[in-house]
């Protein structure tokens, strides 16, 4: 259970924001997160395969993108993990979602990746539940239009962590992703000591446009009921 997991790591301690950074899980608005904490001065990362022990220790030379409202000269300033002389990250903001829906926004990522390619309209994958289905026959086998990043266990990303945590070394801030607006918000003021730090929009809802995929990337209560319960992602 998550919460047992880091019950007595929750942030309550004011630090400076280049001392928190977040660990970007995918599906789970991390775009949004890295945004926010990068216009609030910290060590913004969007890299999905970083995870806290990782981040203690890396230099970071990966891209990001620029959030809107950040100007270029800011934005080549910025404060960045193991450079800039700023120490190693002692807070963690962690976005938690429930597991299917991660696993719905990864099919709809994979989706708007192929909407480009030339044949897509032969090779567009099958429907969401279909791609469970044969899951579920084969747990060994994950399907492959999904990325990999979208699998990752939320749980995972606390590695090399919670023993810190539970001794007080660093703060793991957790967010959950259907109530971000006001989890930042209210995150913002505790740890940051900033009630006016701004959550950007990442991504517009492709399928409030969409209505094909819409229907094709929601699960059924079976597979949602058996993604949440036996996939522990």
């Amino acid at each position: 259970d998550l919460a047992e997991t880091i019950r007595g790591c929750g942030g309550r301690r004011l630090v400076p924001a280049t001392k928190c950074t977040n660990l970007a899980v995918a599906g789970a608005a991390s775009q949004a997160v890295n945004w926010a904490l990068m216009l609030a001065g910290g060590l913004a990362q969007h890299v999905h395969t970083r995870t806290v022990a990782s981040l203690l220790t890396v230099k970071d030379f990966s891209r990001n993108s620029r959030p809107k409202g950040m100007s270029g000269p800011q934005y080549r300033k910025r404060p960045l993990l193991g450079r800039n002389d700023v120490g190693r990250p002692t807070c963690f903001f962690w976005t938690l979602r429930e597991p299917a829906k991660r696993i719905e926004s990864g099919y709809r990522h994979a989706v708007q990746l192929m909407a480009s390619h030339p044949l897509f309209s032969v090779r567009r994958p099958p429907p969401l539940d279909d791609l469970m289905a044969a899951w579920r026959a084969n747990a060994t086998r994950r399907p492959k239009a999904i990325q990999e990043n979208f699998m990752r266990t939320q749980i995972g990303y606390l590695r090399g962590g919670i023993d810190l945590c539970r001794r007080k070394a660093i703060q793991i801030v957790p967010l959950c992703t259907e109530t971000l607006t006001d989890d930042w918000a209210a995150a913002a003021t505790r740890v940051l000591g900033d009630p006016d730090a701004r959550l950007p929009q990442a991504h517009a809802r492709a399928i409030d446009s969409d209505p094909r995929l819409q229907s094709e990337s929601t699960l059924s209560y079976e597979n949602r009921r058996w993604v949440n319960r036996e996939v522990f992602l």
